[in-house]
C-alpha cells in the first residue's frame, strides 16, 4: 500500500472537527503523500457566513508543488445542516474530475456542522 494513499477513514481527521464551532464557513484541504503522510494544508476563509470560495486553481497548484498523491477536503455549515448542498456536490464532482486528470485521488470531502457531519465517500458521492 506504500505506492498510493490509503482510503480516507470514515471519521474526519481531528483537525476537521474544529470546523463545527466556527461562526463562518471555512474550508480546509489536507494534502497527502503516496504513503498517506500529510505534506501540506490550506485554509480557505470567507467574510460571508454561508459560503466560502474554494479555489480549484490553488488546490491543483498545491498538489503539484507538494507532489501530493491525495487530497482530503472539509468545510463547515455553521447553521447546523451537515447535508451537502447542490453547490457542494457540483464543486466536488468538478474537483474529483480535475484531480483524476493529473493522477491524484480525492480521498474524501466532509461537511461538518454542529449537529454532525457527512462523508462524501461513505455516502457513495465519490
Amino acid at each position: 500500500m506504500a505506492d498510493r494513499p490509503p482510503d480516507a477513514a470514515v471519521l474526519p481527521p481531528p483537525l476537521f472537527g474544529s470546523l463545527a464551532r466556527l461562526p463562518r464557513e471555512v474550508a480546509i484541504t489536507l494534502y497527502l503523500s503516496r504513503s498517506g503522510v500529510q505534506v501540506g494544508a490550506r485554509h480557505f476563509m470567507s467574510d460571508r457566513r454561508e459560503s466560502v470560495d474554494v479555489s480549484m486553481r490553488l488546490i491543483v497548484s498545491d498538489v503539484l508543488a507538494l507532489n501530493a498523491a491525495g487530497v482530503l477536503l472539509a468545510h463547515n455549515h455553521p447553521r447546523g445542516d451537515h447535508r451537502p448542498s447542490r453547490e457542494d456536490l457540483r464543486f466536488t464532482r468538478n474537483l474529483l474530475g480535475t484531480l483524476e486528470t493529473i493522477g491524484v485521488r480525492l480521498l474524501d470531502h466532509y461537511v461538518i456542522a454542529p449537529g454532525g457531519w457527512t462523508s462524501f465517500r461513505a455516502d457513495g458521492l465519490l
